[in-house]
């Protein structure tokens, strides 16, 4: 279990629906933006792995301050 004050710097989930997709993306997005500056040497990477499968998470090959979307399947 991650401690409380270091954010977790990668989040998976697998989305039921577009509706569920649309707000998992958000809120996961949402949650690294409010912690980079933690880790001012990242940006954000947003990953669709399959139809259903995402990864949010803070990547050295983004800069920081943006976020790259990426398909992987």
């Amino acid at each position: 279990m991650a401690h409380p004050s270091v954010p977790a710097s990668c989040i998976a989930f697998t989305a039921n629906d577009r509706a569920h997709m649309d707000e998992q993306l958000v809120r996961s997005v949402n949650y690294l933006v409010e912690h980079a500056l933690r880790r001012p040497e990242t940006g954000i990477l947003v990953t669709r792995h399959s139809p259903c499968d995402f990864t949010v998470e803070f990547h050295p090959d983004v800069p920081f301050g943006v976020t790259y979307e990426r398909r992987n399947w």
